[in-house]
């Protein structure tokens, strides 16, 4: 397999007007020697297994960071748990932004709920990011609702909500109930909150 990373981009929709792109969310693909594209889902296990996380996201911050100097628009890049503690290795990451504010506002970072490191940890996190001028976004949320009230003072981009929590909610009172609290909690922050609907 060749080193090569395809950054893709999907979108999320919100209570917003149709047609209306938040952002586009980046996706690693490694493309075989016959050309075809092969999913994280695939090879993101192996990539774990041998330690391999934080160069992953060094080659698709890199690439995110190229594909922004040359385009517009907003996209949002997956990182590990274990490069978001790293601050040293993250801050040459993000160096190529010195100097562009304007690039440097249309980069969002993503970290999922479950990687979320302790609150000291985070809140320096948050404070080198923007420093650079990027924003931190929560993925796949739902499962630590007992955070709710830090959120206000983390001055997060948005919360995406977790599928699991989305799926037949027409037919799942409790799901309902869930996603009603949620939303009432975040929007007396004034923190976006993002379901992704297939």
């Amino acid at each position: 397999m060749r080193n090569a990373c395809n950054c893709s981009s999907s979108r999320f929709a919100a209570a917003l007007p149709p047609g209306e792109v938040l952002h586009h969310k980046v996706l690693a693909r490694i493309n075989d020697e016959q050309g075809n594209s092969i999913a994280a889902g695939f090879f993101l296990p192996w990539i774990q297994r041998f330690g391999w996380n934080a160069l992953l996201d060094q080659v698709m911050v890199k690439q995110t960071l190229d594909y922004l100097s040359r385009s517009s628009g907003t996209l949002a890049l997956s990182l590990s748990g274990s490069t978001v503690l790293d601050l040293n290795l993250l801050t040459q990451m993000l160096a190529p932004l010195k100097g562009h504010p304007e690039r440097a506002r249309r980069v969002l970072l993503e970290l999922d709920e479950n990687q979320l490191p302790e609150t000291h940890h985070l809140e320096a996190l948050i404070a080198l990011l923007s420093e650079y001028g990027c924003q931190l976004g929560l993925q796949h949320f739902g499962g630590r609702f007992n955070l709710i009230g830090n959120l206000a003072q983390w001055g997060l981009a948005y919360l995406k909500i977790d599928g699991s929590y989305i799926r037949n909610i027409d037919r799942e009172n409790d799901k309902k109930v869930f996603i009603e609290a949620l939303y009432r909690t975040a929007n007396s922050i004034d923190l976006p909150l993002i379901a992704l609907v297939k």
